[in-house]
């Protein structure tokens, strides 16, 4: 079968579009947390001593992905606590401002700060409040209150000198975000240090 350069050229903008597309789809190496109506067996956390987190060495990010493209962003103000019974920890907190998100585009800024996302005109605050930690499955569970919606989710941690690290996908659609040009799936990985 013979082909001539128009058809070859075609070809080859369908292959790259194919691999450009693959190349930005959410990832399958990174597990996804449960989202279920809110926990009822919160740990007790009437002696626990929280820290702040140390700002400086601690990191929060996100990234969302469409067709042909991902975005990872952060938040200009955000802050928490950890909580510890000794030297164990036992528990975290943390509130975000989601007016400060800041994917790196101006126009994407203003979109995320819309109703279609953060809908940060009727929703000031992301919070998360943790409920357990299982340290027989390396798992985290929190109480997440995100666009006017809270849900317990679960989802992988490990620990780091100080504090806590996580890199996980999270379904958005348990908390009415049903902006359609994206993906569902928002990848969350932070690292959180007293």
């Amino acid at each position: 079968m013979k082909f001539n350069v128009k058809q070859l050229l075609l070809v080859l903008v369908v292959i790259s579009m194919f691999s450009f597309v693959a190349c930005t789809s959410v990832p399958d190496d990174i597990e996804s947390a449960s989202v279920s109506d809110i926990s009822t067996q919160a740990t007790d956390l009437s002696a626990v001593t929280w820290k702040p987190i140390n700002m400086d060495s601690s990191s929060f990010e996100f990234e969302g992905y469409a067709p042909g493209k991902s975005h990872v962003g952060t938040f200009g103000s955000w802050s928490g606590d950890l909580g510890f019974e000794g030297d164990k920890l036992v528990a975290a907190r943390g509130t975000i401002d989601p007016s400060t998100v800041d994917a790196g585009i101006d126009g994407l800024n203003n979109h995320l700060k819309s109703d279609d996302f953060f809908d940060v005109e009727v929703y000031p605050q992301i919070t998360i409040q943790s409920t357990k930690i299982d340290y027989d499955s390396s798992t985290m569970f929190a109480d997440l209150t995100f666009h006017g919606v809270t849900k317990t989710i679960s989802f992988p941690i490990g620990l780091v000198e100080g504090g806590i690290k996580a890199d996980f996908l999270l379904d958005t659609t348990p908390f009415n975000i049903k902006y359609v040009a994206i993906n569902k799936d928002v990848r969350i990985a932070f690292e959180l240090v007293v």
